[in-house]
């Protein structure tokens, strides 16, 4: 496998997006894990939607009706270890966000809300909504601020990291069926994002500590777009050309 600077953000990694990594500029948001779980964007226009932010590109979701279809099966398949990676600026605060879903309404069978009205977070994973619940309290919210959360769950129970922080957990080790919906970025049911995403990642594991401090301190230092795979390997002249990392801030 190539030496790339941290292969081990790509271990079990089932999606990730990048639209500052995104060239296209399209309708499509392309999944750079491998497992073509690409998304198409919805009620969104590429030519005002694809915004500078931060000296990046991001994707700004109006918190309207702006939301991100992804058919993911390698993602709807995860019952039980996962992690959520969720990178963004709010446009707005005061109202009730969602940040993604998987599954339809009260049967949802994974989704958060953050922001939420009332200043928590709430993250569902397995069974109908708010059975198998972690529930963030007192986590207010800036405009304008990038802000990275992290959502895990797995042998270490359920997990909310905020900024590299653990900012909520429970002992909950919920498993879920699996889901043939499509998995939304920016929407659950009626509700919607509004802000900007810089990056959105799930994995099929827990991710640990370590791995999200590094996620967090560098905002999207992992995404490097011609990743690490298990049929091909490249010389090192074509890996040094091929590498793209965002850097600060992604």
């Amino acid at each position: 496998m190539e030496n790339y600077s941290y292969p081990n953000l790509w271990r079990g990694c089932v999606g990730a997006w990048c639209p500052s990594e995104d060239r296209s500029r399209s309708n499509r948001l392309t999944d750079f894990s491998g497992y073509n779980n690409h998304g198409v964007l919805t009620n969104m226009d590429p030519a005002t939607d694809w915004v500078p932010s931060q000296g990046k590109i991001a994707l700004d979701f109006d918190g309207v009706n702006d939301f991100v279809s992804c058919n993911a099966p390698s993602i709807g398949s995860i019952t039980q270890s996962a992690t959520v990676v969720f990178c963004f600026i709010l446009n707005t605060t005061g109202a009730s966000q969602s940040g993604f879903s998987i599954g339809v309404g009260s049967t949802a069978r994974w989704q958060a809300h953050f922001p939420w009205s009332d200043n928590n977070i709430y993250f569902d994973f397995g069974g109908s909504m708010g059975v198998n619940r972690l529930t963030v309290t007192g986590q207010s919210w800036t405009v304008g601020v990038l802000e990275h959360v992290v959502l895990t769950t797995g042998s270490s129970g359920m997990q909310c990291w905020r900024n590299g922080a653990l900012v909520g957990s429970n002992g909950n080790t919920p498993t879920r069926t699996n889901d043939t919906n499509t998995f939304e970025i920016g929407r659950f049911d009626t509700i919607y994002f509004p802000g900007s995403m810089h990056e959105f990642r799930v994995y099929n594991r827990q991710i640990i500590p370590s791995e999200i401090a590094t996620l967090a301190l560098r905002r999207g230092i992992a995404f490097e777009t011609e990743r690490p795979r298990r049929y091909r390997v490249a010389s090192a002249s074509t890996n040094r050309r091929r590498r793209l990392i965002c850097g600060s801030n992604c």
